[in-house]
């Protein structure tokens, strides 16, 4: 469906060079062996970002459209509210996409996997959430099937033992399912999600306030996790002064990672529970320094990513005080860019909070109970495209203001949608 541009190769390929995750990199975009699932799902997630800059307004908004008809029937649990966006999407796409006729990239659209989205409203009314199932369905159950049980064979007359496995695959489905529907309705109070700390201490860092400071070069941790400790003990106080926080005299543990567990909001109860990830603070990851970004919720009451914020962690660390331990992270924050999301692709924009005529980065100290999931900025390039040198660990360094990805995962989707 894109047009046969020259342009559109190289944004793509530089789009998964600087994503901040560890991309599938294709050296020159094109003779590769083999284009799999696994590829074509990590090129979806990145490439409104790889395109926005580069082709017309209409092939944007047409792939913004359907990418967002696509993420919302995966959806569990529908309300009237969600269909009337699935007949917004549908609409937006069928306006949009005429711009490839235009284009004379295509003559006609008599595809028959692009003709059924309109049936959709009407078949979840009838028969309720597809769950995903699509028309490649067997595809995806041939790599469980038959794939997964015959690796797991001895490779020898492997035929009766993936038999066997299939079954007992099948009874612990059953027996999960079972399980789930004793449990009964989920709490309303249930947690959404959490983050928890690694227990590994890292052993390099120093254990003092002070000399951790000078070593990880953030001079300020001292004083910001006095304040965050004041705050944990007093509550928010304006114009606090600092000999007004109390001291910490305990020793400070590093910690290279923490892992999130959510539920996504659809799915509370849903057979595949909790999800599970990790937010990665590490100094060397494939050669080169990684500290993940993580989204924050900061007014519940307002819908979507209104009410939240996104974060850079720059240290996670723990202390204690007064026998209590106290697990915090030293983060960066960044701002909304706009009121509303971009008109072009949907997502909504950030950009590094820097404050001050030094143009200092806005840290602060936060609780990890404030942190709420991983989060994923694309890099808006602009005009200038990115020298072919460029690394993607550098990403978030580098560009001024950033996508936030709405489409890395089907929860992410939602909780920003």
């Amino acid at each position: 469906m894109v047009p046969r541009t020259r342009r559109v190769r190289p944004s793509t390929r530089r789009t998964r060079r600087t994503s901040q995750d560890k991309p599938r990199v294709f050296p020159h975009s094109r003779r590769f062996k083999q284009w799999t699932g696994d590829d074509s799902k990590a090129l979806m997630k990145v490439y409104l970002a790889a395109i926005s800059e580069y082709v017309d307004e209409k092939i944007v908004k047409a792939f913004a459209a359907f990418l967002d008809f696509c993420y919302l029937v995966r959806r569990t649990d529908f309300t009237e509210d969600d269909l009337n966006k699935i007949d917004n999407a549908v609409c937006d796409f069928h306006h949009y996409r005429q711009i490839f006729i235009e284009t004379e990239v295509r003559e006609d659209f008599n595809l028959p996997r692009q003709h059924s989205i309109v049936y959709y409203r009407d078949h979840i009314i009838q028969f309720g959430a597809p769950n995903g199932l699509c028309s490649s369905i067997t595809e995806s159950r041939h790599i469980t099937a038959v794939k997964k049980p015959w690796r797991r064979s001895s490779c020898y007359k492997a035929l009766s033992q993936m038999l066997l496995i299939n079954q007992r695959l099948d009874k612990l489905l059953a027996l999960h399912v079972n399980l789930n529907e004793d449990e009964g309705p989920v709490d309303d109070n249930c947690i959404i999600a959490e983050v928890i700390m690694a227990p590994t201490r890292e052993p390099k860092y120093p254990c003092n306030l002070e000399a951790l400071a000078v070593y990880t070069q953030q001079p300020n941790l001292p004083e910001l996790t006095r304040r965050f400790l004041h705050e944990q003990l007093n509550g928010p106080t304006d114009n606090l002064d600092i000999d007004d926080c109390p001291n910490i005299f305990s020793n400070i543990y590093v910690h290279h990672s923490a892992t999130a567990y959510y539920y996504s909001p659809s799915d509370i109860s849903g057979i595949r529970g909790m999800k599970c990830e990790w937010i990665q603070l590490t100094p060397l990851w494939y050669g080169h320094h990684r500290r993940d970004c993580v989204f924050v919720t900061q007014d519940s009451e307002k819908p979507g990513f209104k009410g939240m914020s996104v974060i850079r962690v720059m240290l996670f660390f723990s202390f204690t005080y007064d026998g209590k331990e106290y697990p915090c992270a030293l983060v960066h924050w960044f701002d909304r860019y706009g009121a509303h999301p971009d008109s072009r692709t949907g997502m909504w924009v950030v950009k590094p909070d820097i404050r001050g005529r030094r143009r200092k980065p806005y840290l602060t100290v936060i609780h990890l109970e404030a942190l709420d999931r991983g989060a994923h900025l694309l890099p808006k390039f602009g005009s200038r495209p990115v020298p072919d040198d460029f690394h993607y660990a550098y990403s978030l360094d580098c560009f001024e203001y950033f996508y936030v990805n709405k489409y890395i995962d089907y929860h992410a989707n939602e909780i920003i949608f």
